[in-house]
């Protein structure tokens, strides 16, 4: 089981449970004695459970993305590389395929056009 499994199985009772807290109109503290909860672990999933649903979810990676590589001619001093409409990237014939890579993914990212 995973960490991201295990930390799931355990969020998913306090979510409940505070849900129950919200609609019972009770105090946190006259909910957590009925229940028989410690208060200091309710604050905490309740912080946690807060913080968690307020990040942005993570933008989806592709797994895969079309490329299509054309031999550099010998002596060039620069590459092309086009992606998407409009967006061009003219880059040294020296630069390292990671360099390459670190570039494209980072305009994925959402980088400034």
């Amino acid at each position: 089981m995973s960490n991201i499994e295990r930390g799931a199985a355990k969020e998913s009772p306090w979510r409940e449970l505070i849900g129950r807290q919200v609609a019972s109109g009770l105090s946190v503290r006259a909910f957590c004695r009925q229940e028989g909860v410690g208060e200091p672990s309710f604050y905490f999933w309740r912080r946690k459970i807060r913080t968690r649903d307020a990040e942005p979810a993570p933008a989806a990676t592709p797994a895969f993305v079309p490329a299509v590589v054309r031999e550099v001619p010998r002596g060039a001093e620069s590459i092309l590389v086009e992606w998407d409409p409009g967006l061009r990237l003219r880059l040294p014939a020296t630069i390292s395929a990671a360099w390459v890579a670190a570039l494209l993914r980072a305009v994925a990212a959402g980088g400034e056009r």
